[in-house]
């Protein structure tokens, strides 16, 4: 909260905001799911109207949560559960911030009535865009460290698939080495032979 400067006088000004749109969340939902029906990488995701239904819930009740604006460890899991939930559809952060985006505009100026003044709907606004990025950055952190989880397991397995030590006879084993050796790789083959060495007291053959 520090890092994003929000204080409790900004989460009340959420909660005002809130307040004069939420009223308003169902036609939210209707110009939203209408925008993304057009866009590919969505059409990829939600595939029956059952997904789309349950994906629909699920963001009302998000934004419900946000402009309630009690920030806490639930509220931080919740956001870290978006962010495993795109990463495990294959959701691309690029639709997510235009997502994010287009959103922000809805809410602040679609289907803002004008029920603030100009100056309490001024900080309002900034309060808003304060939690937004508060929200975009957890959201971000979980789906990045998601993935680069994902590509570190793969790379380690094409290297596992890459090396491979067979025994051949009696304490002897055989590696056959395709390819150019980088650094990288002659660590990970070296490990690899040590470790079936170990594992065996074998001679090895590399060819």
């Amino acid at each position: 909260l520090q890092m994003h400067d929000l204080d409790a006088d900004d989460l009340a000004a959420v909660r005002k905001l809130g307040a004069a749109v939420l009223p308003r969340l169902d036609e939210y939902g209707d110009i939203f799911y209408e925008w993304i029906a057009d866009l590919p990488e969505y059409q990829i995701v939600f595939t029956s109207p059952e997904i789309t239904a349950h994906a629909r819930a699920e963001q009302l009740k998000y934004w419900r949560r946000t402009f309630a604006a009690e920030v806490d460890e639930r509220y931080v899991a919740e956001r870290r559960h978006v962010g495993a939930t795109h990463a495990r559809i294959g959701l691309s952060l690029p639709s997510y911030f235009a997502a994010m985006n287009y959103s922000f505009v809805l809410l602040t100026k679609t289907l803002y009535d004008n029920q603030l003044s100009n100056d309490e709907y001024l900080i309002a606004l900034q309060a808003f865009t304060k939690l937004i990025h508060f929200d975009t950055t957890i959201v971000a952190e979980t789906y990045s460290r998601l993935i680069n989880e994902r590509i570190a397991k793969q790379s380690q397995a094409l290297l596992e698939m890459s090396t491979p030590v067979t025994q051949i006879w009696e304490d002897i084993l055989m590696l056959p080495v395709v390819g150019i050796i980088d650094s990288r790789r002659a660590q990970d083959l070296m490990l690899t032979v040590l470790k079936r060495i170990s594992q065996t007291r074998a001679k090895v053959f590399i060819m």
